[in-house]
């Protein structure tokens, strides 16, 4: 997450694996072990479990491949 927020999508190419880690989130999410026990910390789970996949949704509609393990987006939608 660090790093999205450091250099977010824009600039240039950026590296696919950096939301390699949002996927497996994504996964471990559905075990029932990755559940927490504590309802608040089981809500904020659920709301980051919702903002991610809203990006993973973000990522796949709006980005490109851009060359070997990157991924781009068109230089006119950075605004």
């Amino acid at each position: 997450m660090y790093f999205i927020k450091q250099n977010g999508f824009v600039g240039g190419a950026f590296p696919d694996k950096i939301y390699q880690n949002i996927y497996k989130f994504l996964i471990e999410c559905e075990l029932p072990e990755f559940e927490f026990i504590d309802a608040d910390l089981e809500g904020l789970k659920s709301e980051l479990q919702q903002n991610l996949e809203k990006l993973d949704e973000l990522i796949t509609k709006h980005t490109f491949g851009a060359g070997p393990e990157r991924q781009g987006i068109p230089r006119e939608w950075e605004m």
